[in-house]
């Protein structure tokens, strides 16, 4: 049981955040309160998952686990019935014991506010309020009785970012009024209720980035600084300031991190992996008439980059190219009851009518197929016994299938710039390992200069492998940010060298002198540490915590048809999805 002496915790998620924005505006004081606290704590660069996405990176420091133990390589997993058939995912099985869950096991106290992939909540001593992807329902806290409680004094809190607005200017308005809400809905919390441990995350610093990046640095006709440059420093300052509220509000018997997932910077192009699989011969096309039709239209031009790049730049101004595409290039969602008037189904295959889609993909003839989120690739070898129509045969056809794809993809060239555009050739196992392996990608590439942007879809976008994109939002980055802060000195004022995502629980665990359950994958970074402070605490650990038995299939989402398409929809409105 948890001592009454005990230091308590607090633990701050700005998502997305990264020092390149955020050391630059320290320096010039803009940011006081986060200038101060590393002045004094401990700080570095964190390390993401690879690929370096909500739900992958909050899985892992939530679990200290790898995509593999968590089943999460996504916000999606892919249904084997069909090439393009997913289903949204929405936290880790509950065999792996979250960092709330251990603490509340050992009778710590605590909450947590809208720390994503938690939904539904899960019982915890305390309270807990999920985060996206959720839905408005009552399992989307523990106990259910919090939601009320916060409502009646006008804090809404399941509300997140993932709502499209009217204008940037309204948009930010709403950023910003969320913020608000959630620093005093904490604020009423930290002093109401018993904790040891809080958490709380702020998905606005992340999805201010993907959509106001664009205006950084930005002039009027007059030399004036665009009205929505300042946006992104405008949600940082917000939160500066309630940082500073809180800190002063805890005291001394609380120590605070503060961490992102993953880091941020500007997307230059949209990558098309399949292109290079149909340029190297992996995906074959369908001979029919209507195939034939459709290649011969994108070749003179009639496909949805090229019509983009026509757009005059009033409106590029307004859209980036996934902006635009949105709609286009979409899921196919049916397989989830998608419910659609029959006008508006005629008016979708309308529109995608004269699109190249896996629909003209001759899968009996194809090996490899691509997918994947921001700043990775995700390739599946046409597998039989798996795909639906797969040719490529397990054991030895496989190996040398894989081994094939990596050679030539260590030489993918960016046809804009003639460089090499690869990085790093993984196979599923050489990144993943645990029960919910048959489910990794075969393959994963990752990009060199990390500014290469891909979503879901079964659209053909372009012809090209790389489609450079005008007034760029930012995708996401490798490197986030890591700051640990005690006002009694335990953490030693520092730069950390090397530190993970999975690093953080067993961290928290040991400023908590807690034992480290034996099967987390992460270590104590201890470079974080005085030396007197090492010395009377060593890390301990036990044995691995036994899986809760209630484990849901994995075969099912947990979610109903209709619950599936709305989550679908706030993926859409966060851009995870075109």
């Amino acid at each position: 049981m948890a001592m009454a002496t005990r230091r308590k915790i607090l633990v701050i998620a700005l998502d997305g955040a990264t020092w390149d924005l955020l050391t630059p505006w320290m320096e010039v004081g803009k940011l006081p309160c986060l200038k101060r606290l590393c002045d004094e704590g401990a700080t570095a660069a964190l390390q993401s998952t690879i690929p370096p996405i909500t739900p992958v990176a909050w899985s892992t420091f939530m679990t200290s686990k790898n995509s593999g133990h968590t089943g999460i390589f996504d916000f999606f997993r892919p249904l084997r019935s069909q090439y393009t058939d997913l289903v949204p995912v929405v936290s880790p099985p509950r065999r792996n014991p979250t960092l709330w869950g251990i603490l509340s096991q050992r009778g710590y106290r605590v909450g947590v506010i809208n720390m994503p992939m938690t939904y539904p909540a899960e019982p915890v001593n305390g309270f807990l309020i999920s985060g996206v992807p959720a839905l408005a329902q009552p399992d989307i806290a523990y106990p259910t009785e919090i939601l009320a409680e916060l409502q009646a004094h006008g804090w809404d809190l399941t509300r997140n970012a993932a709502v499209v607005e009217s204008s940037y200017k309204r948009y930010l308005e709403y950023l910003s009024e969320l913020v608000a809400t959630r620093l005093e809905a904490t604020k009423y919390l930290l002093a109401a209720k018993e904790w040891d441990a809080f958490f709380i995350h702020f998905l606005e610093t992340d999805q201010v980035q993907h959509t106001y990046w664009r205006f950084l640095g930005d002039k009027t006709a007059d030399g004036a600084p665009h009205p929505l440059s300042h946006a992104m420093l405008q949600i940082f300052q917000q939160v500066d300031r309630g940082i500073a509220d809180l800190v002063e509000m805890c005291g001394i018997d609380t120590d605070l991190v503060i961490l992102s997932d993953h880091g941020m910077g500007p997307t230059s192009g949209h990558v098309y992996l399949n292109n290079w699989l149909l340029q190297e011969g992996f995906i074959k096309w369908r001979s029919s008439v209507a195939t034939t039709l459709r290649r011969w239209g994108y070749a003179i031009g009639l496909n949805p980059a090229a019509l983009y790049r026509l757009m005059p730049s009033s409106l590029l101004r307004r859209f980036t190219l996934g902006d635009l595409r949105a709609g286009l290039a979409g899921i196919s969602t049916e397989h989830v009851g998608r419910k659609q008037s029959r006008l508006r189904l005629f008016a979708n295959r309308l529109l995608r009518l004269p699109l190249l889609s896996f629909a003209d993909v001759d899968w009996s003839r194809t090996i490899a197929y691509a997918t994947g989120p921001t700043q990775t690739g995700f390739i599946y070898i046409n597998l039989k016994g798996r795909e639906p129509q797969g040719i490529i045969t397990p054991g030895e056809e496989y190996k040398q299938i894989r081994n094939a794809i990596r050679r030539r993809l260590s030489q993918m060239k960016n046809p804009i710039t003639g460089d090499l555009m690869v990085d790093q050739v993984y196979f599923g196992e050489e990144l993943y390992s645990g029960s919910y392996m048959p489910e990794a990608p075969d393959i994963i590439v990752t990009y060199r200069d990390g500014k290469f942007d891909s979503k879901h879809g079964s659209i053909f976008w372009s012809t090209s492998l790389v489609e450079p994109v005008k007034n760029a939002n930012a995708a996401h980055r490798a490197l986030g940010i890591l700051l640990m802060w005690s006002p009694v000195g335990s953490i030693a004022h520092c730069h950390i060298s090397t530190a993970h995502l999975r690093d953080l629980a067993p961290t928290l665990l040991y400023l908590m002198d807690e034992a480290i359950p034996g099967d987390m994958e992460g270590h104590v970074l201890l470079d974080g540490f005085t030396d007197a402070y090492q010395s009377d605490n060593k890390p301990r650990q036990q044995d691995a915590l036994a899986p809760a038995p209630s484990t849901p299939p994995r075969d099912e989402s947990g979610l109903d048809p209709e619950e599936q398409e709305i989550i679908l929809g706030h993926l859409r409105d966060l851009g995870y999805l075109d």
